[in-house]
Formats: structure tokens, C-alpha cells, sequence
């Protein structure tokens, strides 16, 4: 019989059972080991001996500890406090630490600059971290064109049986579901090299909430609802295919800095429904912070566990700290299962009274008296947040529409996003129709939209065309220019027009030689080539006048000025604050950044100081400039249209609501300033008089939501793009359809007009990271301003 092994009837040795208490081999298959303990007596006791050190008092307590609490005098409390200790010694080594250790023999070598291996087919660029049995690595998918997240099993329990089941077991269940809401998974596969287990996942750029909340504290009440709304959308689309996550906690919901959306990851410890049951060595698996009464107790536990733990998520982002906290783990778990929490709205007055009753019932210690579905809690969230905010349909899980939609059929008056959840209504209508009609009855699964996800659903065979059809596809591209492995963010051109300037999702931005397609190198800090030029999206680049310098501004709050000749950072201006869009003035004097919270600000790059700030109700997704530099605008979540002066003598200030039903993203001036441009979920473009703030014309623009819209060089002309991948150029006086660009496969992020060989021309950019140039019909009259023709 193999060494550290133990038939039903033949005990383990003392250095075996060791091993199981303290795990401190990765060498040693531990499941025979439980499985024996499990039903042997003795060695249970030999165990609680081992874990209490032969301490007689503490070994007492093992084995009462089914008895109600003891006397305040008892010597039970003496014993706990020496558990407590020996409980937080048992892993005293960081998670830093651990990844500094990290040998990466199991990468082969790579002729990649700037990369660290290769795994299979996949370029390895960095190690994200490290925990559990797992190592997460950055890579980039040459096939595909598109970064990636890989968790391969840490290789020092390459040779242990268990390790391996629980990291697969961890895979098929990450696998087993599809959700917008849930960190998506491409592939499962092993290493031929190394023989390691991995999987491949959807990369996603941004934070967690655990990183959030260490930022700015907590978060408004609106904000916590957007995100428990979508975390528990995720959650229902888990507990449907029978999973439970039993790890719900902040650093396992991240947070995309594009979009906001929400992903919930990490089933690490998710099992299926129906392979819950513990062994009678009684450990138990989870976060002692976030985890469930019934969870911290040992027994059986159900998707409504889930529900507990996210109710925990909630308190703490409302308030900066979980519901139940402690010294030590066991004085957490103890809080859990025994003491009620404190009062939401005694912690936080600004908490409205409908969200702290959905937390409470979360947070209920029996499951019964919880919220018993989690599309119930995305429902109830999406539900209020109706009255009192606007918000776009990628942030309202779908499946929260229509349930809402079928129990509000009959209380009128109660509407949920209205146009949004009817649409989605119609379309899932049909859908069931055809399923009543074949006679089948099951669980339809709401699968993202194509181009918010690498992974891309099927169309079912009943809503496929009965006959092939030709589409015109529109015009190619003069030239395309590949990012660097992520979305498209931003698009810069010199004046000359030779060279573009890209800023990717992934914080890498690009110098190109525009006709030659080719890129001539990546803008990279000083102490360290391989490093991004930000952390996160890079929402905005403009090259100075004299076209030596670039100017970018990216998530992590930081302003940058580059030297165009060799790539390198000439100086670094951090604003304080992550930035969610940006705007540079075209002789790069100013730059305008507004951030999640609402708050707007102009600086003045030449004196590095502050010259305007506001605040707006929402997150602030789009700020532009006037080609004077003298008044700038600035766009919404909630549908607000802000006009500021900056300087000069023209006084213009004005503030409009109403006029886009939805989020506003995407805003412009005209090349004379006095026209404003805006680009809404609504589908709508508006065309505006920057002097008082009326509408001159609206124009349903798209059959999807729109990001962009940028006014021509000569103003006659407004360029609008967005979610359904078009780019369509309009006549801004009379609002007719000049030309449609249809070759970008997924959203159009932003445009931008330049000399390209040609004035009339413009580069777009977006999800598919290819910016392409494009030749436009232009204006009326070639070289004439639309003020010049005007007068």
C-alpha cells in the first residue's frame, strides 16, 4: 500500500494524520485520509489531540463542543483564545509572498518582447496573482486576437490527486453556465508540457469591489443596488444549473471600468445542489466574514446561502465594513450564527428604507425567512432603482425584466425601465410562443449580446433567416491598424496626418504609421518598457500643436504627457481619482476628466492647476471641449447635457435634463462652437444650440444604443457610431443620411476626423481592436467651414 494511505480498516499513521490537520503537503492525497476519519472513532480522537496539542483543557473542549454555551468562568474561554491563535497562525504567508516565490518553470519560451512564456497556444504577458490552489496569469490569444485570464494549478500540488479533482471540479463548474453577469470561460484544457490542468477566461479590465470599497470607502445607495441587482442576476443564472457558490465576497465581484458592469467569479468552492454533504471532520469551506449561519454551523446548505452572503456584500459597501466582524475567524463565525446585525440606516441615514428592508431579509439567519430567489433580489433592486435612476439596459439583467414584467401584470402603475423590459418582453414572448408550441417546457437561458462578450450565443435554428441573404456590407477601409491586444478606447492624429495614436482597453497605447499599417512602438514608462502607459482603459489622446508630444488620460487617474520621437514618459499627473472619460483640447492646453461620482474638472496642463469644477447627479461618461478652449460639455448616466464656460467673455452656462431618455455618452462641439452634438442609449443623436440650450434637431440615429458622436472638420457633417457596430455619417442641418460604414464586427467606441491623406476622412474604433480609416463623400463645399458657409 502506498505511503500516507489508509484502507477502511487499517488506520494511518501519526505523521499521516498530521498531514490532514495541518495540510501542510501538497504531496499527500488527503481524500482516502477523510474518507477513513470520517467513520473512524479512534482516529477522531487522535486528531482533536494533534489539533489541540495534547492540551487537556482545549481537547475537553473538542469534545463538548456541541454543548450550549458554557459559564462566563468556564475554562472553555481560556481553550478558545489559544484556538483563536492557533487558527490564525495556520497560513501566515501573504498572498504577495507566495506569488514572489512562484517558479514559472511550466512556461515554455516565448520570442514575444515583453512576455513572460507561453502556455500552450497562449502568449503569458504577467502573473495577476495567486491563491488557493491556483496561479492566474495575463496572456493574449494569438488566434483570437484578444487578452485573456488563464488559472492553472499551482504547480507544487502538481502531484496531488486531490488538488487536481477540486481544480477541475472548480472548472466544470466556472464551464457549466453562461451569464452576462459571470466571468466567462473559453476553454478547459491541460498543458501537454507540464501536464498542469488550466482554464481560460474572460479577462476582465477593471476592479473588484473589495478594491473599490479600499478606495473610496463605500459606495451611494444607488451604486450598491446597481451591483447587487447584477451579482444577483449572475448568481440566479448559477443556482438554475444547480450551483451554488458558497464564496460570494467582495473580491469575488469585479467591476468593468468601460461599462460598470458586474461579473461575479471565482467558483473555487462552488459545488453542484446535489454533492453538499460534509464529512464528519467537519470542515467547512467559505469566507467566515460573508458566510451564511447554516454555512458556519457545518450542516446542509442550499442557493439561499448565497443570498446571505450577498446581503453581507451589500451592508458593506453601504457602510465599509461586514455586518459581522472580529478579531479572529472564530469569533466572526460565532457573530454569524448567533448575533443579529446592526441597523443599516442607523449606520448610514442616506440608505433608503426599501433597500435596507431587502438587505435585512437577506441577512435573515434562518434561510426561510430570507428572499428565496436571487432573480427575486435582481428583480426587487431593478425594480426601485426604476424610480430612482436611469440607467442603461446592459446594466439591467433581463431576466429581472420579465419576471418583473409577469408579477407587475397585475399592480398598474409599476414599471421597470419601460421601453427596455417591453423590448426584451417581445423578444422572450416569441420565444416561448414556439417553445409552447413544440410541446417542450424547460429553462430558457438569456445569453449576452454578441458584442458585449467574447463568447457569442448560437441563434436558435427558428429565428435563422429560411433563405441566405446578401447584405451590403458598405465600404472597406483605406487602412487598418490592430490594437494592442484589447478594445479601443481612444483615437489620436497628428496633424500631417501620418501618424495614429491608439489607447486600448488593456492601458497599452500605440504609435502607428498610418499608411504603412505599421506600428512603430508602444509608449512605456521609464523604470519599466513592459509596463502599460495606464492601469485600465485609456479614454483619451491628443497629439500637441506641434505634434512632439502626447497627451493621454486613462482610469487609474492619472494624466500623461509622452515624447512622440522615443515613447517615453515625460511627465506623470495624477488627478486623485480614477477617471471614467476624458477630453483633451486640440493645442493641449486643457485637459477635462469626470469620473464616476459625478464630479467634472478642467486643468490647466502648462501651470498644473485646477481652472473648473463641477458636479454632476451621475457617472460622468463623456466631457469635450470647443475648438477655442473657451467653454467645454460634459454628458451623463442620468440624461443630464452640461454646458460650462471656461474663459472669455461670451458667458454660456446651462444645464438639460430631459431631452435624452436614457444614459448620454458620447458629446462634441461643432468646429465654431455653436453647436453641441450628443449620443445617447435612447438611440438618438442630438443636435444643440451651445447658446441657450434649446434642441435644433433630433435624429434616431441607430437600432441600438450610440457612443460617439463627433462633428467634421468643416461642421456640416456629425459622424455617430455605437452598439450595433455601424458607423453613420449625417447632414447636421437637415438630419439626412449622408453614408453608413458597416465593417466593424461589435461596437464603435469613438471617431475621430483628421488629414488622412485626405481631409475627408475619419478613424474608428472599438470592442474588435482594429481602428480603421475611412474616406467620406465630406461636406458640400470642400474646404469651406459651415460658419463660412453660412455667412
Amino acid at each position: 500500500m502506498a505511503a500516507h494511505t489508509a484502507s477502511r480498516t487499517e488506520c494511518p499513521s501519526t505523521e499521516a494524520l498530521a498531514v490532514l490537520v495541518h495540510g501542510s503537503s501538497p504531496d499527500i492525497d488527503q481524500d482516502p485520509l477523510a474518507e477513513h476519519v470520517g467513520e473512524c472513532v479512534g482516529c477522531q480522537s487522535q486528531i482533536a489531540a494533534l489539533a489541540t496539542q495534547g492540551d487537556p483543557v482545549l481537547s475537553d473542549v473538542v469534545r463538548h463542543i456541541d454543548r450550549s454555551e458554557p459559564a462566563s468562568d468556564s475554562a472553555f474561554w481560556r481553550a478558545l483564545k489559544k484556538a483563536e491563535v492557533a487558527v490564525t497562525q495556520l497560513y501566515p504567508d501573504s498572498d504577495e509572498q507566495r506569488s514572489a516565490d512562484l517558479k514559472l518553470d511550466f512556461l515554455q519560451p516565448t520570442d514575444m518582447p515583453g512576455h513572460i512564456g507561453r502556455l500552450g497556444t497562449f502568449e503569458v504577458v504577467a502573473v495577476i496573482g495567486r491563491g488557493g490552489m491556483g496561479v492566474v496569469l495575463r496572456a493574449f490569444d494569438p488566434h483570437l486576437s484578444r487578452d485573456v485570464a488563464i488559472k492553472i494549478l499551482d504547480p507544487q500540488w502538481a502531484n496531488n490527486s486531490t488538488a487536481r479533482q477540486r481544480f477541475c471540479r472548480e472548472a466544470r463548474a466556472a464551464a457549466a453556465v453562461t451569464h452576462d453577469n459571470l466571468v466567462a470561460v473559453h476553454q478547459v484544457t491541460e498543458d501537454e508540457k507540464s501536464g498542469l490542468p488550466y482554464l481560460v477566461m474572460q479577462l476582465i479590465n477593471g476592479e473588484s469591489l473589495e478594491q473599490r470599497l479600499r478606495r473610496i470607502g463605500k459606495l451611494s445607495p444607488t451604486e450598491s443596488a446597481r451591483v447587487g441587482m447584477q451579482a444577483a442576476a449572475g448568481l440566479a443564472a448559477a443556482h438554475a444549473n444547480g450551483l451554488i457558490h458558497r464564496d460570494i465576497k467582495p473580491g469575488n465581484i469585479l467591476i468593468e471600468a468601460a461599462t460598470g458592469k458586474v461579473k461575479v467569479t471565482d467558483f473555487g468552492l462552488a459545488r453542484a445542489a446535489e454533492d453538499l454533504k460534509l464529512t464528519r471532520t467537519g470542515f467547512v469551506a467559505g469566507t467566515p466574514l460573508y458566510m451564511a449561519p447554516e454555512q458556519a454551523h457545518g450542516e446542509d446548505i442550499d442557493a439561499r446561502a448565497d443570498l446571505f452572503s450577498l446581503g453581507s456584500v451589500l451592508f458593506e459597501s453601504l457602510t465599509g465594513h461586514p455586518p459581522f466582524d472580529g478579531k479572529t475567524p472564530l469569533a466572526v463565525l460565532r457573530r454569524v450564527a448567533d448575533e443579529p446585525h446592526a441597523r443599516l440606516r442607523q449606520l448610514n441615514p442616506e440608505v433608503p428604507a426599501w433597500l435596507e428592508e431587502i438587505i435585512d431579509k437577506l441577512l435573515s439567519k434562518s434561510p426561510d425567512d430570507r428572499i428565496q430567489t436571487a432573480i427575486e433580489v435582481s428583480e426587487r433592486l431593478a425594480q426601485h432603482l426604476s424610480h430612482t435612476d436611469i440607467h442603461a439596459p446592459l446594466e439591467v439583467p433581463p431576466e429581472a425584466c420579465l419576471l418583473g414584467l409577469m408579477k407587475r401584470s397585475s399592480r398598474p402603475g409599476a414599471k421597470v425601465r419601460k421601453r427596455f423590459c417591453a423590448k426584451t418582453a417581445a423578444i422572450v414572448g416569441v420565444v416561448f410562443a414556439v417553445g409552447m408550441i413544440s410541446g417542450g417546457v424547460g429553462v430558457w437561458e438569456f445569453a449576452p449580446r454578441a458584442t458585449e462578450s467574447p463568447v457569442t450565443a448560437a441563434t436558435p435554428d427558428f429565428l435563422l433567416p429560411l433563405s441566405p441573404v446578401k447584405v451590403d456590407e458598405g465600404p472597406e477601409p483605406k487602412w487598418r491598424l490592430q490594437a494592442l491586444n484589447g478594445s479601443i478606447w481612444s483615437v489620436a492624429l497628428s496633424r500631417d496626418g501620418k501618424m495614429a495614436a491608439i489607447g486600448s482597453e488593456n492601458g497599452r497605447v500605440g504609435l502607428w504609421d498610418v499608411s504603412k499599417e505599421r506600428l512603430l512602438y508602444v509608449f512605456h514608462t521609464d523604470k519599466n518598457e513592459q509596463l502599460p502607459a495606464h492601469k485600465g482603459p485609456v479614454w483619451a489622446a491628443e497629439f500637441t500643436a506641434d505634434g512632439t508630444q502626447l497627451i493621454t488620460a486613462g482610469d487609474d487617474g492619472a494624466i500623461k504627457t509622452w515624447d512622440v520621437v522615443n515613447g517615453k514618459k515625460l511627465k506623470d499627473f495624477p488627478v486623485g481619482s480614477p477617471i471614467r472619460s476624458a477630453a483633451i483640447s486640440k493645442s493641449g492646453n486643457y485637459v477635462a476628466i469626470g469620473d464616476r461620482i459625478g464630479q467634472v474638472r478642467v486643468f490647466d496642463m502648462a501651470h498644473e492647476e485646477m481652472v473648473l469644477e463641477y458636479e454632476q447627479d451621475s457617472t460622468v461618461n463623456g466631457v469635450a471641449f470647443s475648438a477655442d478652449e473657451l467653454s467645454m460639455a460634459s454628458v451623463s448616466t442620468d440624461g443630464t447635457v452640461v454646458l460650462r464656460q471656461i474663459a472669455g467673455d461670451r458667458p454660456r452656462q446651462w444645464s438639460v435634463k430631459a431631452a435624452h431618455s436614457g444614459p448620454v455618452y458620447g458629446v462634441s462641439f461643432s468646429p465654431d462652437g455653436d453647436r453641441l452634438a450628443t449620443a445617447s442609449w435612447d438611440q438618438t443623436v442630438i443636435i444643440w444650440d451651445t447658446g441657450n440650450g434649446t434642441v435644433l434637431r433630433k435624429i434616431a440615429a441607430h437600432e441600438d444604443g450610440v457612443w460617439v458622436a463627433q462633428f467634421a472638420p468643416c461642421g456640416r457633417m456629425v459622424a455617430t457610431a455605437g452598439q450595433d457596430g455601424k458607423t453613420k455619417v449625417w447632414d447636421a442641418d437637415t438630419g439626412a443620411l449622408l453614408e453608413t460604414f458597416t465593417r466593424n464586427k461589435g461596437t464603435v467606441h469613438c471617431v475621430r476626423f483628421g488629414k488622412v491623406g485626405t481631409e475627408n476622412a475619419f478613424v474608428t474604433g472599438g470592442r474588435d481592436g482594429i481602428a480603421r480609416v475611412w474616406e467620406t463623400k465630406g461636406c458640400r463645399k470642400e474646404g469651406v467651414t459651415h460658419a463660412e458657409e453660412r455667412k
